[in-house]
Order: C-alpha cells, then sequence, then structure tokens
C-alpha cells in the first residue's frame, strides 16, 4: 500500500534573522539559484553540445508583509547603511526561512547564509481603497542549504 504525502502548506513559514524571528510574513519568493550552463559544440559530435556548468548565483529574496510598528526590518537597512558610511561590516546576518506544517511544527529549514538587505520599500499608500500598506524588502545571499 502506497502512503501518499500531502505537500506543505505555503501559507505557515517563519523567518529568522541573525537568530531572531523577524516577524510573520506574507510573502517569501525568490529563493532559488540560476546556475550559468554554457554549450559547447565539439568537433565530430553532431548530435548534441557538450553542457559546462558554470557558477552558481543565487536569486534575491523577497519579503512582504502587512505594515506594523515593529521596527526590525528599517533597523536592519540603518545598520547596513552605517556600516558602509563607517566601515564596519558585520551587517551581513544568516537568515532561515522556516517552513511549518498545519499545526506549526518545523519540517523543513533553508539555511541562508550571509543575507544583506538590497532595498527596502513600505506602502502604497492609498485613500481610495481599503488594503493594508505592505512593507517590502529584497535580501542579496550567498547561497542557501
Amino acid at each position: 500500500m502506497t502512503v501518499t504525502k500531502e505537500p506543505f502548506s505555503g501559507y505557515k513559514f517563519r523567518v529568522d534573522i541573525g537568530g531572531i524571528p523577524f516577524g510573520g510574513y506574507d510573502y517569501v519568493g525568490g529563493l532559488g539559484i540560476d546556475l550559468d550552463i554554457e554549450e559547447v559544440q565539439e568537433g565530430g559530435r553532431n548530435e548534441s553540445t557538450i553542457k559546462l556548468i558554470g557558477y552558481g548565483k543565487p536569486r534575491p529574496i523577497t519579503l512582504r508583509k502587512g505594515l506594523t510598528d515593529a521596527t526590525q526590518l528599517q533597523d536592519w537597512v540603518a545598520s547596513v547603511i552605517n556600516g558602509i558610511n563607517t566601515g564596519i561590516c558585520d551587517f551581513r546576518k544568516p537568515m532561515s526561512i522556516v517552513q511549518m506544517d498545519t499545526e506549526g511544527n518545523d519540517v523543513k529549514i533553508y539555511s541562508i547564509q550571509n543575507a544583506v538587505p538590497d532595498h527596502h520599500s513600505v506602502g502604497p499608500w492609498d485613500s481610495l481603497k481599503s488594503q493594508f500598506t505592505e512593507e517590502e524588502i529584497a535580501i542579496y545571499h550567498d547561497g542557501y542549504m
């Protein structure tokens, strides 16, 4: 008898940056790595090309959530700006995206290496619509496991 497992829900996850829980996010996207593949035509081999694997390039991760009074993201971005201005380079942080099952148990952990914010934005504000204001941050990193 074959047991079929249900895929994990995409709405139960947690984000930790630098060991600190960074709140509940509505959206996490972009987790992935693109590989540079070079095709080489070898003389005398006419049926196909040889594919050489080059470097892996991690994609930026996007985090989105409704705006609250929590200041962790702004504080992190400010520390990066101040670190760049003062020469202090400890703003790269380990990051975890933890996938949870419907009961809230951890089922898969993605460990992101050397996360650093690329951009941070808030908005839009539109008085004609009844929607939450969103906060978004894009994060560059050196890879994940």
